[in-house]
């Protein structure tokens, strides 16, 4: 994505009071959780994201009790940020007069 892209996303954003940011889960901040805040209200994801993406093997069933492990990719935590913004962005932009 095209900084500048990612500033119109973000400035659309703010400008109607959500705000998208990191909130730590361990002290050094090394790991974290993504915060959603529209108007004061905050909706923390589940997933745990590091500055850089990272890996891990997760299971799918392929069939009826059958199994198998794939590679799930997890982005870096600014990428996932900027990501955010931009979903929020498309799903909103016409809802707000």
């Amino acid at each position: 994505m095209d900084p500048n892209e990612s500033l119109i996303y973000q400035k659309w954003c703010w400008e109607n009071n959500i705000t998208i940011y990191p909130k730590p889960v361990v002290y050094n901040g090394s790991r974290c959780k993504i915060v959603i805040n529209t108007n004061g209200v905050e909706n923390i994801r589940k997933e745990v994201y590091e500055d850089k993406p990272s890996s891990r093997l997760i299971e799918i069933e392929v069939s009826p009790g059958k199994t198998k492990k794939v590679k799930q990719v997890i982005p870096g935590l600014y990428d996932e940020i900027r990501r955010l913004y931009k979903e929020t962005y498309l799903l909103n932009k016409d809802l707000v007069a």
